[in-house]
């Protein structure tokens, strides 16, 4: 079970310095990128759930959005 509210698990009184993630290598620490991904996503209702009004396409940044369809491509392709 993934409870995603229940993280990061981590080791002593610091969660960037005793957070751990696991692959299929073994254990590694987690870098503080990865930690604040999983603080974000403790949210219950999620992050995306809520519709931003006033904001148009002029607001997102076009380089960001190539490079985010580009990766999903490669990624379906990949499948």
């Amino acid at each position: 079970m993934n409870d995603f509210n229940m993280r990061p698990v981590y080791v002593g009184e610091n969660p960037y310095k005793g957070t751990y993630k696991r692959n299929h290598e073994g254990d590694y620490h987690a870098t503080k990128h990865e930690i604040r991904g999983m603080i974000r996503d403790q949210n219950p209702e999620g992050n995306d759930n809520q519709i931003i009004e006033y904001y148009t396409m002029d607001d997102i940044d076009k380089e960001t959005l190539r490079k985010y369809r580009q990766i999903l491509v490669m990624n379906y392709r990949m499948k």
